[in-house]
This record gives C-alpha cells, sequence and structure tokens, in this order.
C-alpha cells in the first residue's frame, strides 16, 4: 500500500506537470498573438493592477525590449502630440513605435496616444514636453480611461498579485504565470482533498476530473480573478478538512473573497460543517469576523487611495449594487441551471480557441452523489463527505443567490469555482465501485427516516 501511495503521488504530480505543459503551450504558441497581447476580461485586471503599482506605491513595472523601455504617452492636445514624436525623432538613438492609431481617449481630457519602445533618455526627455505623460509598462490598450481605470468592483488581493509580477517583467505571458501555476495546484489539491475523504484512487479519479475539465483548463490561460478564486476555494476545503482547528481554512476563505467576491460564498458551507466539529458558538464568530478581517487587511492600500473608510464603504456598496445588476450585450450569458450544465460557453477566444466550458456531466453528477453521501456523512459513516457537499452547495447556491437578486447576466466561467470541489466528490464513484454497501446503507438510512417519520405520524 505504501508503494501505492507513493506511485499515486508521482503520477499526480506528472499530471500536474503536464497540465501546465500543455496550457503553457496554448498560451506561448499563439493566445497572446491578439489584442495587443490581452485576452478577453484581463485587459481590465491587469491594467488596474499597473494603475495601482502606480498610483498606490509609486512604482513602475518593467518592461524592457533590447535595453530599450515600453511606454504609453499621453498628450493633452495634438500640438503636445507632435511635440513628443519631434522630441522622439530628434533624440538620435533608436526607437520603433509600437501603436500609433488609438482612437479612445485612455485618459479622459488626453486627445492623443501613442505607445513606443525608446530608451529611458529619450522617454525622460518626452516627459519634459508640457501636456505630455509617460506611463511606462507594456502598451495600454485602446479603452477610454483605461490608465486611470482602478476595478473597484472586484476586491484587490488578484491585483497585487499582477503587480507583482510586473515588477519582474510587465509582458502578457509573466501576467498568465501565476494562473497557469494555480490551475496545476488546483489538480494536485482536488487529488488531495478527494484521497482525504475517499482514499487514493477516488483521489487520481478527481485529478484526472480536473485535467479534463475545460473551465479549470480555460481560466489558467488568462490573467483574470476566476482561478484564483477557484484555487483559493479549494484550499479553504483541503484546511477544513486536514486541521483541526478553523483558522486555516477561515484564511483562505478571506483570501478567496479577496480575490473576488464570491469567495465569502463559502461562510455558509464553513458554518454548517465546522458545526459538526466545534459549537456553533466557536465557529460562527471565526467564519465571519476572519475573513472579514483578511479583506479589510488586504483593502488597506485602496482605503489610502480613497481618503478613509468612508470612501471605501461606498466602493464596497457600489461593488455589491453592480454584482446585483445584470449585463446588457456582451458574451454569452447562463442562469444557474446553465451555470450547473455548462450551456452557453463563455469564448475566452477564437484562435486559437480557448472556452470556459464547464463539463456537463460533472456538475451535475453531485445531484445523485449528494442523496448518497449525504446521510452517511450525517451518521459519520464517511467523514469529510458532508464538508466537500457544504463547500460546493454553498458556493452553487451563493450565484443561485445573486441571479434571484437581479443580476440575470452570469457567465459559464463563474463555474470554475465550484467545479473542483464537484471533482472532488465525483473521485466518491471509485469509492462507491469498491464499496457498494455504502449505497445500501444510504438507502437503509432514507427507509428508516421515512418509516420513523410515517409511524410517528401515525401514533398523532
Amino acid at each position: 500500500m505504501p508503494e501505492r501511495s507513493f506511485y499515486c503521488k508521482v503520477a499526480v504530480l506528472l499530471l500536474a506537470a503536464a497540465f501546465f505543459a500543455w496550457n503553457f503551450s496554448v498560451v506561448s504558441g499563439g493566445l497572446l498573438d491578439q489584442s495587443m497581447g490581452y485576452v478577453s476580461d484581463d485587459i481590465w485586471y491587469v491594467c488596474s493592477a499597473r494603475n495601482m503599482l502606480r498610483e498606490f506605491w509609486g512604482l513602475q513595472p518593467r518592461a524592457f525590449e533590447d535595453g530599450k523601455t515600453c511606454a504609453t504617452v499621453l498628450a493633452y492636445g495634438e500640438e503636445n502630440y507632435d511635440e513628443a514624436l519631434e522630441v522622439l525623432e530628434q533624440s538620435g538613438a533608436s526607437y520603433r513605435i509600437l501603436k500609433d492609431d488609438y482612437e479612445k481617449f485612455l485618459k479622459f481630457g488626453w486627445e492623443k496616444a501613442f505607445a513606443v519602445l525608446a530608451s529611458e533618455e529619450t522617454l525622460k526627455e518626452i516627459e519634459k514636453v508640457e501636456e505630455v505623460r509617460v506611463y511606462r509598462g507594456y502598451p495600454y490598450p485602446d479603452y477610454a480611461g483605461i490608465v486611470e481605470y482602478m476595478n473597484f468592483e472586484h476586491p484587490p488581493l488578484v491585483k497585487y498579485v499582477l503587480g507583482l509580477t510586473m515588477l519582474v517583467n510587465d509582458s502578457p505571458l509573466t501576467w498568465r504565470i501565476p494562473s497557469l501555476i494555480l490551475g496545476s495546484a488546483i489538480l494536485v489539491l482536488a487529488y488531495l482533498t478527494a484521497r482525504r475523504i475517499f482514499g487514493e484512487m477516488a483521489g487520481i479519479a478527481a485529478a484526472v476530473f480536473v485535467f479534463t475539465e475545460r473551465t479549470v483548463r480555460a481560466m489558467s490561460m488568462v490573467a483574470m480573478l476566476d482561478i484564483y478564486l477557484s484555487f483559493f476555494t479549494i484550499l479553504a476545503l483541503y484546511f477544513a478538512l486536514s486541521r483541526k482547528d478553523l483558522l486555516a481554512s477561515a484564511l483562505s476563505i478571506g483570501l478567496a473573497g479577496s480575490a473576488k467576491m464570491p469567495g465569502l460564498f463559502l461562510i455558509p458551507g464553513f458554518i454548517v460543517s465546522s458545526s459538526r466539529k466545534h459549537s456553533l458558538k466557536k465557529a460562527l464568530p471565526v467564519a465571519v469576523l476572519v475573513p472579514a478581517l483578511v479583506y479589510l487587511a488586504l483593502s488597506t492600500p485602496v482605503i489610502t487611495y480613497l481618503g478613509g473608510v468612508e470612501g471605501w464603504v461606498r466602493e464596497v456598496l457600489g461593488a455589491l449594487k453592480w454584482h446585483m445588476t445584470p449585463r446588457s450585450g456582451g458574451p454569452p450569458t447562463t442562469d444557474p441551471l446553465g451555470l450547473l450544465l455548462g450551456f452557453n460557453a463563455f469564448p475566452l477566444s477564437f484562435t486559437p480557441p480557448v472556452t470556459a466550458s464547464p463539463n456537463f456531466l460533472l456538475n451535475p453528477l453531485v445531484i445523485p452523489l449528494t442523496f448518497i453521501f449525504a446521510p452517511l456523512a450525517v451518521r459519520g459513516v464517511l467523514k469529510g463527505a458532508g464538508t466537500a457537499l457544504a463547500w460546493f452547495w454553498s458556493a452553487y447556491l451563493g450565484y443561485v443567490a445573486v441571479y434571484l437578486a437581479g443580476n440575470t447576466t452570469l457567465y459559464s466561467f463563474y463555474a470554475v469555482q465550484f467545479t473542483p470541489i464537484a471533482a472532488v466528490i465525483g473521485g466518491g464513484i471509485i469509492h462507491l465501485i469498491n464499496n457498494p454497501e455504502k449505497i445500501v446503507e444510504a438507502l437503509k438510512i432514507y427507509r428508516e427516516a421515512f418509516t420513523g417519520g410515517a409511524a410517528t405520524l401515525g401514533a398523532e
């Protein structure tokens, strides 16, 4: 048995490495050859990360090529724009215009812009031109107000991570390295979590489910928030199963919520699952206070930038209102049932094709498995299964609540938060195949509950 466990661990690590290599090959082999290297909605998160780096901490991203610096130059008017270009031409140093056909005002009121690769000395000369701004880093895309955008409708954690990558190298591939790593880490965590509940082979099955899951794979290739949310979600579940105390799991929920607000959907599941091991009096404060403190601590730079707590609270309330509001137009949307069944896939890229398309079998499989595992978990026959179920349904029902509250435009990639948990629960099929008596036992529990209830009604 120890030998088999060793080979299973090696197999999972190889699977995770293959997952990383597979996704990396798509990212580096064509995904970045579109829209200046920005893909889908990662435009907003990458640019806000670059803006936070500059505005919060006064830091400039590193974006060099052949000893020169990438920068976006903004001019208040045509005359300033022409003067900046003249300085560039008269510098005597080699340079390359990366983009000069901006149609939008990248900064409101600033009419003209161009992106350039030039020496640092030349950029400093351009900065001397009146009513001209030089923003170092990878060129901004052609979107109105993009150099001022902070993405306050979402929490800041992921933007901090992206900002750190920009201090190393502000480039499309570098932004995506954390996502690629987290995608592979989710696969490993699915194995470890399912293994703890259902056994070694169930863990292998969970890892394979993640490997073949197109939404996890797609979100691992872009610099968006959701793969971070997914990672911290399953990490919180893993800690909930492997630690006697509640703190590590609650901290992970706080990190999930600081990546994207739906991370806080896990709090009800945390309370339900932890109250079986601990009193509600102990579980409730940890479930609420620890994530709130993590969220608050990571929002400190935002609070400082906004001039205090009052401005930050207004932004948070505005974000909550935004999350309850439907979007008009745009990419394909879905509803809670479609989110579960994988309807209306979200296209991130057409060439190469990258689509967030939840497995139409994996998530629905949780429904019958819930009916089998729930009574076993309540009886204490299958420890940990109840926690996994609580985590899955808590996350999924959070999106149902958002839909009912008014945001009828859900996107299929939202499923990436709970799909790895579905992989963990789906791995339980192997456990049932090896232990078919558990199905019989679950049915007996239902029969006892039904006959007991019927007897009580007869007595009345």
